[in-house]
């Protein structure tokens, strides 16, 4: 498990840091519009979960970990590079085709934890959300150490930090698992028959998983430039972004040790927590407070909803149709992310 949990550290480190930097640079560059393209693109290929499945289960997951690693590598260094719209597009395939397969890959090297299921998938949340914070803080202040004691590089500053969570990346290919197949969940199951007797279990599943793409592409790579437009420091949107994950993170542990709410109800609550956390954030046009705190439960709610999402998949459907029903909802996540990457720039605009 220690292998995992390294593996998911630092590849949310990485994609914390580019994802953080990525916005403010394309602004900076007069080159938003290239955004929507690239998140476009990223969601596209990350719909193709379905095929990815199909791959991880005919040459294992340790080899499609190493192409999702390389090619997510690729895929955020090219961001340092906003050039055309062709360039961005190559950006967003690379990297969502990537992206996809790593996180596909690693849920079903979660699967194959028979008595540590339950821990694995606590555990790497906890892992996920803390590495999303240290890298959104890492970003912040690597931007300004850059400038203020590398002044060779100050122009290139944000040039040099989308590149390093690109070289970051690579150091997880020592993390994996090489020779090890998704020996449990064998493909000749039609998983149509799986979810014919749970279509409200699978509904429900798609439904929130589409609507958490949506956020996660609508809302999130917003949230460093409207603290920006709110007259926070670059420094200072790292910190509090770091503050609101970390803050989740505890929220998360309270949940899992001392919770016991049922988890369909759970996910109704904190669906409604996250819808009223995102309207009071972007309401307030002159209060500083109030963001901040809405962050705090903006980011409670969407990882405790993380952990839900994947314990009822494991849970709640026999192992041999759990592959295919991942892949299903990793196919709508993305579904949501290509509406919300095609909007965020004209909504910020």
């Amino acid at each position: 498990m220690q292998k995992l949990l390294l593996l998911t550290c630092v590849f949310y480190v990485s994609m914390a840091i580019s994802k953080t930097i990525q916005p403010l640079y394309w602004d900076q560059q007069g080159v938003l519009t290239y955004f929507g393209v690239s998140s476009a693109c990223m969601g596209f290929a990350g719909a193709m979960g379905v095929f990815y499945r199909r791959l991880i289960m005919r040459i294992g997951i340790g080899n499609c970990l190493v192409i999702g690693i390389v090619a997510y590598a690729v895929g955020i260094a090219l961001r340092a590079f906003p050039y055309s719209v062709v360039w961005a597009g190559a950006s967003g395939l690379m990297a969502g085709f990537g992206a996809s397969l790593v996180i596909l890959s690693s849920t079903f090297w979660v699967m194959e934890f028979d008595k540590q299921q339950t821990s694995a998938i606590s555990n790497r949340q906890i892992v996920k959300e803390m590495a999303k914070s240290a890298g959104t803080f890492i970003a912040g202040w690597m931007v300004f150490a850059i400038f203020s004691f590398l002044p060779m590089f100050a122009d290139y500053r944000y040039v040099v930090s989308l590149l390093v969570p690109a070289f970051l990346m690579l150091v997880c290919v020592l993390c994996v698992p090489y020779g090890m197949r998704a020996s449990h969940h064998t493909p000749e199951k039609n998983i149509s028959d799986g979810i014919k007797n749970r279509k409200m279990l699978f509904w429900l599943l798609g439904g929130v998983t589409v609507f958490d793409g949506i956020l996660d592409a609508f809302i999130l790579p917003l949230l460093p430039l409207y603290l920006t437009q709110k007259g926070f420091e670059m420094e200072y949107i790292s910190s509090i972004l770091s503050a609101g994950i970390a803050f989740g993170v505890g929220t998360l542990y309270v949940y899992n040790r001392f919770t016991d709410i049922n988890k369909f109800k759970g996910y109704i609550i904190l669906t409604l927590v996250y819808a009223v956390a995102v309207g009071i954030f972007f309401g307030q046009e002159n209060n500083n407070i109030l963001p901040v705190l809405a962050l705090m439960a903006l980011y409670s709610s969407q990882m405790i909803l993380g952990v839900l999402n994947l314990s009822i998949i494991m849970q709640g459907m026999p192992k041999v149709y759990a592959g295919g029903v991942l892949g299903l909802t990793q196919s709508a996540y993305v579904i949501g992310d290509i509406v919300g990457g095609f909007t965020t720039p004209y909504v910020y605009q």
